[in-house]
């Protein structure tokens, strides 16, 4: 079911409502809890007993409320506690006596802090007012707000974002309490605090509220357009919502149902509850992935057990005994057992045994006279043996070495595996540890990891006596990573040691560079241990050789039982990589992988070895963590990964860190990411937030989110990004529900068959070839998705958003906003992370907020971005206002926001001035060209002929980029995404079959509203463009409403605006003759379109001007000449064709009859020319039927039920003053054209019988002199004037001119005496008081027109004076005896 623009506009004014619902709830509970006795007596007692560890917290609460409180306005009196006394506690309150406020009074007082209360004087209290906005309050709007308790919450009876923001920055910043509250079961506060005073904030409030000042700054400036233009788009929205309330039949807007408040207020409440759970969800992911990718901190001494430290205590005990026992010279050993000593002389006492020489010292020292004597006797001491075999041979190899035994876990029996990472060893060190595994049953675990002092001897060497039987068949994991010093030995004994040990499950030889010639040995000893699961090669040269050697390497490597390789800090080419990838996708065993830092040369930009291997991905359904850090990655990359990763259902873990993606990769890794088809969890894109950003002539660019402007794309099919290219391209014409064949248009030459799609979801396209093809969006335009809506725009947008771009569900959300807030702090990455958010994202305002929370400086620019890819949903905009923190910030986002929020679906026709880099502007660009596309495809249905600028259909017109015309089909054009961008849309489509005109009362009340001289012009025409969908009007109350504007650009951006919403096309001419000067209309015209905006019912007086260098002002000249052709070839008057060269043609023939078809008018030069028509030589039919060919619309009236016109700028002022005249003497024109005629006439008048006829009238006036020549001249002027067939003689159709300038005489009198009685409260007294403000009884033309100029009226004023003038001026009774004119304007209405 389509969902009509009033629907859409109810149900935001439904969820302001459902708010207020809400607000007032908690205002009433806050009520109860400040004043107890304002309880409902009905209630029991026991429902409102509060815990007694909260009652001193209410009595505070009630306490700060009333100290620190410093702004009130009349609606907070009743939720103030009253005294005992009966008067207001609250301070404020004693200077102030507001009178009651009851539910049809919004009036209230601001009382202004003491900060500003100096500043601005008394405050002016509002009028009553029957509508939330009126004439003359629109700058005092702000004064009349209520305070919000609930800050979080957007104001009930605030009808604009920013108002709304500005209320609570004012609560706020005067010290008001904020109590929160929530029921949920039973009532209770939740949290309380004092917000202190902003007084930067209130500052900035009270300038807004004061008079517009020369000297301010533009924040305050901009701050007051917007309020001033919300208040009073609220106002205009608040009158028309209740006229279409008011209607009957389809187009009755209908009331809001409590259901819809409740699912409302429902689901505001679920959308907080969501975004706090996906907080706490995004910051635990955070959180998972530093301790996955970070590792954990290394053991301190600290952290070692007690039991730890005992053993390394014994140890060195054990070696000190050693020492001894080894080095002294007097020492002999006994046969008694294996590490027992017995020493000469008596035995000492050993608590008496005292050191003489430190241990190092001892060890070091080359003198043999080192020895432990009794303290005493001086008797050599005996000590007991080194318990552990292993440890006393570790120690003998030591003392017989220039170095310090090391407590290794080993040696003091910790463990039974040699870890031996990061120790720094020496060789010697090394060798000694050796020399000790022949005691040694068995050695699970070696890891040598990060000795780089070791050489090649020393680690072949342990390696070597690691090849024992009873050693080799019992390890498990070998590392020798780190140890760069090792060479051919040491990778001879690491292949033998593979070989032998059949248990080895983990082999670590990063950083040992290993001879390409001994690869393949190694290779084929890894793939024969099927217990193997873990191998890292990384830095060991692997790939260096011969391509084919190393293709057999991996080959070889791969067929065994891998689950984890690391080959990384190697360099692989192309045929490596691309055999790398073919292999495991077959293989199918590996399931982590690190490949960080393998890309070497390629063969150009388009190819990074890399590509070869992402490309093979798809395949690979095994792979659970892939690692490509560094890998030289470009956004072409990135392509190809989203392409492969799309549908992979078990790769979870992805690290891309270091990679120069730039924006455009990124925005193919968060596609990636949120697909909901594959099963990534974890990505790292640290450091990936610059690189090559293709340029706007880059046709080798995929742009889901920009299919119609993506042009040609020429593919060469052996490249794999260009393969991964065209498979993104198939797979959005699937998001279509079309086939490849019907959605792309092959330019190649030779025959080319799409891809295939396998069973797996996968497409098999060519690997060999050249193809260009372009994408077909009108196609796409034409599916079954967009079936039905070919009016409803915005639903064309939303569906289309949904289709082309990505949506953030709950699971894939929590890692992009966990990416997002591991960026917190690095604006330029968090710049690109939300320029790639807002280019292929569609977001929910959930989302939004989450981002928007992560921090204060990253807020503004969060909304900025992000708000245009949240869905137009009703009152999502408005909830969104409720980020800001400060009121500098709500200003400053919502001058960049301002193009996107008064953007309309409903009304599209407008000027608009983009900046492209601000990314709301670029989102309406992007609109505005997707409707473009849209409608030249409806266009194309309904068989409407093209009436574009430049002959391509398109309705963008006037489009100039860095201020040059742009050449290429806006629809079709690459938008950039800098400078600026200024163009004109007109759209095709008017008023429905079923529109009604606002009713006369109703517009009045509208142009009650607008006609307000203190508002700015500009905030008038922002405030009609952003409610010019919800309303339709006349011509005739087009041509008043315009008359509010009294510079031209103002009426004309109005005329634009509304041109779509005019109901009778056929009565055009009663607004174009207001709009301004021929210059301006001619503005006017070519901004709308020249054949849309061409006079077609009513082309008689008109000035044309044609640039025959536009397709659509030669369509005109056709159309002028087919109307002329059927009435009268000789009613084109005056025509000129000037040359492209200048050169003026003569045109001896007249007009050329063939240019009557469009395609033989000339392409160049400039033709002007008026045309007239005799009412009896109308050719109806004709015109009507141009009309709804190039105007697109019906006109349904017939011939003598058209009110025909001529405005008074277009006939001389010689026949004005006659209609003038005859208006005075309440002539009837008829009788007068037959007194003209005579009573034996024959129905027509000459010359002389006009002459005549006037002199018989007395007119013109005999008292005025004149000479002959004037006379004839004056007379001349009304003849050729009234005579429109040109035939020397006037028909009485021809008479009928003359009752057309009367009839616009009376309406432009009539709505000059409007204006000026509508801002006198309807009294002639006080009408004509603020027009004679001197008392002087009388005005002359001069103070007449300095009166009405005063009085700001800017429409022709001269008239009324020329109609009611006595003598040469004007009183009060002439200018009250023009009320019967008044009175036939009102009825005409």
């Amino acid at each position: 079911m389509i969902e009509k623009p009033e629907t859409r506009a109810l149900a935001a004014l439904a969820s302001k409502i459902a708010m207020a619902a809400v607000w007032l709830k908690r205002r009433k509970e806050l009520q109860c809890l400040l004043d107890p006795s304002q309880r409902s007596q009905k209630e029991p007692e026991e429902e409102w007993k509060l815990p007694k560890e909260l009652s001193p917290r209410i009595a505070e609460i009630r306490r700060i409320v009333m100290e620190q409180s410093q702004t009130v306005d009349e609606s907070d009196l009743e939720y103030w506690p009253k005294s005992s006394a009966g008067g207001s506690e609250h301070p404020s309150l004693s200077s102030a006596s507001p009178s009651p406020v009851g539910p049809t009074s919004p009036q209230g007082v601001l009382l202004s802090s003491p900060t500003s209360a100096s500043e601005t004087g008394s405050t002016t209290p509002a009028a009553d007012l029957p509508s939330p906005a009126s004439p003359g309050t629109v700058s005092s709007g702000i004064a009349r707000r209520r305070s919000s308790v609930n800050l979080r919450q957007p104001l009930p009876d605030t009808e604009g974002d920013v108002i709304d923001f500005l209320e609570r920055r004012r609560v706020v910043a005067t010290k008001t309490f904020i109590v929160k509250m929530w029921q949920k079961g039973q009532r209770g506060i939740l949290t309380g605090d004092i917000v202190v005073p902003a007084h930067e904030e209130m500052q900035l409030i009270t300038q807004v509220l004061r008079p517009p000042h020369p000297d301010e700054h533009s924040g305050v400036s901009d701050c007051r357009f917007l309020v001033e233009a919300e208040e009073l788009a609220a106002a205009i929205n608040w009158i028309v919502t209740r006229e279409n309330k008011n209607l009957e039949g389809p187009l009755k807007w209908p009331k809001t149902s409590t259901a819809r408040f409740r699912e409302w207020v429902t689901t505001l409440v679920t959308m907080e509850r969501d975004c706090r759970e996906m907080e706490r969800q995004a910051r635990c992911w955070l959180m998972r992935f530093k301790l996955l990718y970070g590792g954990v901190l290394p053991e301190t001494p600290r952290d070692y057990s007690f039991e730890h430290r005992v053993r390394v205590v014994d140890f060195w005990y054990e070696y000190h005994k050693d020492a001894w026992n080894t080095r002294h010279p007097g020492l002999k050993r006994s046969g008694t057992g294996l590490g027992t000593k017995q020493a000469t002389g008596p035995a000492a006492d050993p608590s008496k045994i005292k050191k003489q020489l430190s241990t190092r010292r001892m060890m070091s020292s080359r003198s043999q006279t080192s020895f432990l004597r009794d303290a005493g006797t001086g008797a050599v001491c005996k000590l007991p043996p080194v318990r552990s075999l292993t440890t006393e041979r570790y120690l003998k190899q030591c003392n017989g070495l220039p170095m310090t035994p090391l407590p290794m876990p080993f040696m003091i029996g910790e463990t039974k595996d040699l870890l031996l990472a990061h120790l720094d060893l020496s060789d010697m060190e090394l060798l000694a540890v050796a020399e000790t595994l022949p005691t040694v049953e068995a050695v699970q675990k070696v890891d040598l990891h990060g000795n780089a002092m070791l050489s090649d001897k020393a680690v072949a060497q342990l390696l070597k006596r690691l090849l024992a039987p009873k050693l080799a068949s019992k390890l498990l994991e070998l590392s020798i990573a780190g140890c760069t010093r090792a060479g051919a030995n040491t990778t001879d004994r690491a292949i033998e040691l593979v070989s032998d040990a059949f248990n080895l499950q983990r082999l670590d030889l990063s950083g040992v560079k290993i001879d390409h010639h001994k690869l393949l040995p190694l290779c084929e000893a890894i793939s024969e241990r099927q217990t193997l699961s873990f191998v890292s090669l990384s830095g060991t040269t692997f790939g260096k050789g011969p391509v084919g050697f190393g293709c057999q390497c991996v080959t070889t490597l791969l067929q065994g039982h891998v689950a984890e390789l690391d080959l990384s800090w190697n360099q692989f080419s192309s045929e490596l990589f691309c055999c790398l990838g073919e292999t495991l996708a077959k293989r199918k065993m590996v399931k982590k992988l690190n490949i960080c830092n393998c890309s070497g040369g390629g063969l150009d930009r388009l190819s990074t070895p890399v590509n070869f291997y992402l490309e093979e991905l798809q395949m690979d359904s095994a792979l659970t963590s892939l690692d490509l850090s560094m890998t030289r990655m470009d956004f072409r990359s990135a392509l190809i990964l989203e392409d492969a990763l799309q549908n992979h259902k078990s790769l979870k873990h992805l690290q891309l860190s270091d990679n120069p993606l730039g924006p455009r990769g990124l925005r193919s890794i968060l596609r990636c990411v949120a697909s909901e088809t594959n099963c990534l969890q974890f990505f790292d894109t640290s450091g990936c937030y610059g690189g090559e950003e293709p340029s706007i002539n880059d046709h080798e660019v995929f742009k889901m989110s920009d299919l119609q402007g993506a042009g040609s794309y020429n593919l060469q099919l052996h490249r794999p990004y260009h393969r991964s290219l065209l498979r993104m391209l198939y797979k959005a014409a699937e998001r279509f529900h079309l086939s490849p064949s019907e959605v792309f248009i092959v330019n190649s030459e030779g025959p080319f068959a799409h891809g295939t799609k396998k069973k797996d979801g996968t497409w098999e396209v060519p690997r060999e070839g050249e193809v260009s093809l372009s994408f077909n969006l009108e196609r796409c335009l034409e599916s079954s998705i967009f079936k039905g809506l070919e009016r409803d725009f915005d639903t064309v947008i939303k569906r289309f958003y949904q289709v082309t771009r990505h949506q953030l569900d709950e699971k894939k959300a929590i890692p992009v906003f966990g990416r997002w807030y591991d960026l917190d702090g690095f604006f330029h990455s968090q710049t690109v992370l939300l320029k790639a958010l807002s280019s292929d994202f569609v977001l929910s305002l959930a989302d939004l907020r989450v981002l928007a929370a992560t921090s204060q400086l990253a807020k503004p620019k969060c909304i900025i971005n992000l708000l245009p890819s949240v869905l137009r949903e009703p009152g999502w905009y408005f909830i969104a206002q409720g980020m800001y923190s400060t009121t500098s910030e709500c200003v400053t986002c919502r001058m960049q926001l301002r193009e996107l929020i008064n953007f309309s679906t409903g009304n599209p026709t407008g000027h608009y001035k983009l900046e492209l880099e601000n990314r709301a502007d670029l989102a309406v660009a992007e609109m505005l060209r997707l409707l473009d596309k849209w409608e030249v495809l409806m266009d194309k249905k309904f068989d409407r002929p093209d009436i574009s600028a430049t002959q391509n259909r398109s309705h963008a017109r006037n489009i100039f980029y860095q201020g040059k015309p742009v050449q290429n089909t806006f629809a079709d054009w690459k938008l950039p995404s800098h400078d600026k961008l200024e163009l004109d849309y007109s759209s095709s489509f008017g008023p429905p079959p079923t529109a009604r005109a606002l009713p006369s009362a109703t517009f009045q009340m509208m142009l009650d509203t607008v006609h307000n001289p203190l508002c700015d012009p500009a905030v008038v025409v922002q405030a009609l463009k952003s409610n010019s969908s919800k309303f339709f009007l006349s011509s005739r109350q087009l041509r008043q409403l315009i008359g509010v504007f009294e510079r031209p650009q103002h009426r004309i951006e109005l005329c634009v605006t509304l041109f779509n919403r005019i109901m009778d096309p056929e009565h055009a001419k009663l607004y174009r003759g207001r709009i301004g000067s021929f210059e301006d209309l001619l503005v006017f015209s070519r901004r709308i379109g020249m054949a849309r905006s061409f006079p077609y019912m009513q082309p008689e007086f008109e000035q044309f001007h044609f640039n025959f260098h536009f397709h659509d002002e030669r369509a005109c000249i056709s159309n002028l000449l087919a109307i002329s052709s059927r009435e009268d070839p000789g009613y084109i008057r005056n025509p000129v064709y000037i040359l492209p060269d200048g050169t003026i043609d003569p045109l001896k023939m007249g007009i050329p009859r063939s240019w009557e078809m469009q395609d033989r008018v000339p392409v160049g030069g400039t033709f002007k020319c008026s045309y007239v028509c005799a009412a009896t030589q109308r050719n109806f039919m004709n015109r009507k039927h141009l009309c709804k060919t190039y105007h697109f619309s019906d006109v349904h009236q017939l011939e003598k039920e058209v009110e025909w016109w001529t405005n008074n700028r277009e006939v001389p002022s010689e026949v004005i003053d006659l209609a003038l005249y005859l208006k005075e003497k309440n002539l009837d024109l008829k009788k007068v054209f037959d007194s003209f005629d005579g009573a034996d006439g024959n129905g027509e008048v000459g010359y002389i019988k006009l002459i005549r006829g006037l002199e018989g009238l007395s007119w013109p006036n005999p008292e005025i002199e004149r000479s002959e020549n004037e006379l004839k001249e004056l007379y001349v002027t009304v003849f050729r004037c009234l005579n429109a067939n040109g035939h020397g003689t006037m028909v009485r159709g021809d008479w009928t001119i003359l009752q057309q300038v009367t009839d616009d005489i009376q309406q432009t009198i009539g709505e000059c005496l409007q204006y000026l009685l509508r801002i006198s409260d309807g009294s002639w007294n006080n009408m004509w008081k603020k027009l004679d403000v001197e008392g002087l009884g009388s005005l002359n033309r001069e103070a007449w027109l300095r009166a009405v100029e005063r009085l700001c009226y800017f429409g022709p004023s001269e008239l009324v004076f020329r109609a009611a003038r006595k003598e040469g001026n004007i009183t009060k009774e002439s200018l009250r005896s023009l009320e019967p004119i008044l009175q036939k304007v009102a009825d005409a209405e």
